[in-house]
């Protein structure tokens, strides 16, 4: 890895971006700078949801009876719930570490809890794939909730033309990102800490991964004309400055370098953020050339992902690192890069780990957790419709609402039809 890591930096050192980054793990680091001087060029509708299935679908939900009609009134439902909450901040929690700001996000490693031989609990102990309540007591929960919150204000003003959903999401966009009273810093310094051990961690970096379906949701805001430009500017400034972050930090330099979903979860970040910022050439060299080779890492000849599957609970980690592959998918579909054609004699690349993981959710049950969770990401990856009887619609629409909405999917009657 680290002789991959140098040859990529060589590379990106003669690409016409201005050189590339040294940290002192004794390997450069395989991203190159931003130039300040480039134009921010955002794009201009969703990259992960379908413009035209969004206006289908919304075209549909007028129809009585119809499934869509039924997701329409669950993302409304959502949106009222949204607008009757006020809008989280990092500064409601208090402070958890000693060097932490008031306006630093704080969050624990999630499988991590207290020593029960130690008096205080200090240091925590590790107990893989068993998550620890005292998530809830950070920042973590506001920021999946501020996310879900936008996300489902946006589709509810699409779908019924009200702007009070548009106005509310630039509130909530407006308290986290922009109002100085308010704002999150741009760093993930104690993101994922451990009391008795460590403040942060670079792992804690996956926990902006809900970013990058915020942002889809402020591009459909942008498409509709229904974001303000101050906030919108504001967030590419913040963006910009939490990219720096991602790419000069002693934590975002470890995880650019983790060969687990950790790390695919930094590029599909970075693709996404540095997309947002108008830096397209930062993003499109990603996806050649260092996404790519981790899909000639993560994946076997046989469509197997040795690094996930090792997890106390593996098919999670199979599906979950293929979701942020299909974030990468989609953005490559945008930036004009196929990565479903990456594959060499050792990897059979993302068509094949489909598979495997086809025949791994085969033998679960249709309303099975990890049969919901595969059918969305599978549909998103292929940009496949899904054929499913009413129960199973009534379970995607609980769990996987803001996904749902932007998919086309059809009702059956037939006990299979939801594998």
């Amino acid at each position: 890895m680290r002789r991959l890591i140098v040859l990529f930096a060589l590379f990106f050192s003669g690409c016409g971006l201005e050189g590339y980054l040294h940290h002192t793990f004794n390997s450069s680091h395989p991203y190159p700078q931003i130039k300040e001087s480039e134009k921010a060029i955002p794009a201009d509708e969703p990259v992960l949801m379908s413009l035209d299935q969004l206006q289908s679908n919304r075209t549909k939900s007028l129809k009585s009876g119809s499934v869509n009609e039924g997701i329409r009134s669950r993302v409304i439902e959502r949106a009222n719930l949204a607008l009757s909450q006020t809008p989280p901040s990092v500064t409601d929690s208090p402070v958890l570490y000693e060097n932490q700001a008031a306006h630093d996000y704080a969050s624990l490693a999630i499988y991590w809890w207290p020593d029960p031989s130690a008096a205080d609990g200090k240091p925590y102990i590790r107990r893989d794939g068993d998550i620890n309540p005292e998530v809830e007591d950070y920042d973590y929960p506001k920021l999946t909730m501020m996310v879900e919150s936008v996300r489902a204000l946006a589709l509810a003003g699409y779908f019924s033309g009200d702007s009070t959903y548009h106005k509310a999401a630039g509130k909530y966009l407006n308290t986290w990102f922009c109002d100085p009273s308010t704002r999150m810093n741009p760093n993930l310094n104690f993101a994922q800490g451990i009391p008795g051990r460590t403040e942060g961690r670079n792992y804690g970096i996956i926990d902006t991964y809900h970013f990058i379906y915020l942002l889809d949701a402020v591009y459909l805001l942008r498409a509709e004309s229904q974001l303000p430009n101050e906030i919108h500017s504001c967030m590419q400034s913040w963006f910009s400055d939490f990219n720096h972050w991602l790419l000069t930090s002693e934590f975002g330099i470890r995880e650019a370098n983790t060969l687990n979903n950790h790390g695919t979860w930094y590029d599909a970040q970075l693709v996404a953020f540095t997309t947002f910022t108008g830096q397209h050439e930062l993003a499109k060299r990603i996806l050649s050339d260092i996404t790519s080779n981790r899909i000639l890492r993560h994946i076997d000849a046989d469509g197997r992902q040795p690094r996930e599957m090792r997890r106390a609970d593996g098919t999670h980690y199979l599906i979950y690192n293929l979701e942020a592959y299909k974030n990468l998918i989609r953005y490559g579909r945008f930036h004009g890069i196929n990565l479903f054609l990456v594959e060499d004699e050792r990897s059979g690349g993302l068509i094949v780990a489909i598979d495997f993981v086809n025949q791994e959710v085969s033998l679960l049950e249709p309303d099975n957790p990890y049969s919901l969770y595969w059918l969305i990401i599978r549909a998103q990856m292929l940009g496949e419709s899904i054929q499913v009887t009413p129960r199973i619609a009534d379970l995607l629409k609980e769990e996987y609402l803001p996904d749902v909405a932007a998919l086309s999917v059809t009702l059956s009657h037939k006990k299979s039809s939801a594998r």
